[in-house]
């Protein structure tokens, strides 16, 4: 029997809708509330796509021992893929236990628990939550369930839920005597799983390819400031070349001025005699 239900929000746990079996009481909200937060601390637990079952135990235990740790020693996460058995190890139960089914959609968890123990019970509490949710995506869309407040669909989808939670209940000996239906409910889960493991990947590729986008944009702005250091290294040596010139040229003219000073005057007086000669050669004649 399917006793409550929630959908909620997976990046940050809000529960944006929920519906409880008529009659039931308990503290299943806040037990359910802390599964969601251990979810989001955990997301590989249960990739996109794929479902998991998680059994609370109803072996003897205080009320202060399940608020202290209620999902440490006291819960089994089992793999929900074809639901369980009664005989599975570390998963058995009996008939007082207690069953979290959990179907990790596109940004929402889609939860409901159940007194079911036995696997094609399970298998229709997994159909339960693949209706709602279609029926969850069909009517709101992605940005709307991001914007959303806590609790923004309760009104409008809990109806919704309910009919469901109604239909699933007065039918349920015919669902899981449906052996199709639970052949296309395996088969939706491979392809799920599936899909799952490829948006796993593409989302481990997608932060490679962020990783190479930020060395190339590192290796851009390396090649730029290489490329400002070598322009003004080379206007450095430009500079440098010109005053090499200038200096060997003021040298080479005072070597100059050093011979001719050596051999006629620092004041170049034998220009002066040498003109004063001709001269005088020339009022001889």
């Amino acid at each position: 029997m399917i006793i409550y239900t929630v959908v909620a929000r997976a990046s940050d746990g809000s529960v944006l809708a929920e519906c409880s079996a008529a009659g039931m009481e308990g503290n299943y909200p806040s037990v359910l509330q802390q599964l969601i937060v251990i979810l989001n601390k955990r997301p590989k637990l249960i990739s996109v796509g794929n479902r998991k079952t998680f059994m609370y135990p109803s072996n003897e235990r205080s009320s202060e021992d399940v608020n202290c740790d209620p999902f440490g020693s006291l819960w089994n996460g089992i793999d929900g893929i074809l639901g369980i058995t009664g005989d599975s190890g570390e998963g058995s139960s009996n008939s007082l236990d207690h069953f979290f089914h959990v179907i990790r959609g596109e940004g929402v968890w889609y939860m409901c628990l159940s007194d079911d123990n036995e696997g094609r019970q399970q298998n229709v509490n997994f159909g339960f939550l693949n209706d709602v949710m279609k029926d969850f995506t069909a009517k709101y869309s992605p940005s709307k369930i991001n914007r959303a407040n806590a609790y923004a669909f309760e009104k409008s989808f809990s109806i919704t839920i309910s009919n469901l939670m109604h239909y699933y209940q007065i039918n349920r000996d015919d669902l899981q005597k449906d052996e199709s239906m639970a052949k296309l409910h395996t088969e939706v889960d491979s392809l799920k799983s599936v899909m799952g493991d490829n948006i796993d990947f593409m989302l481990t590729r997608h932060d490679a390819l962020d990783l190479m986008v930020k060395k190339s944009e590192s290796l851009i702005e390396d090649s730029r400031i290489f490329a400002k250091r070598s322009k003004t290294l080379k206007k450095t040596m430009r500079v440098r070349y010109y005053y090499y010139k200038i200096i060997t040229a003021g040298v080479a003219i005072l070597i100059l001025y050093l011979i001719f000073g050596s051999v006629c005057g620092f004041g170049f007086s034998c220009l002066g005699d040498a003109d004063a000669d001709a001269d005088a050669d020339a009022d001889g004649d």
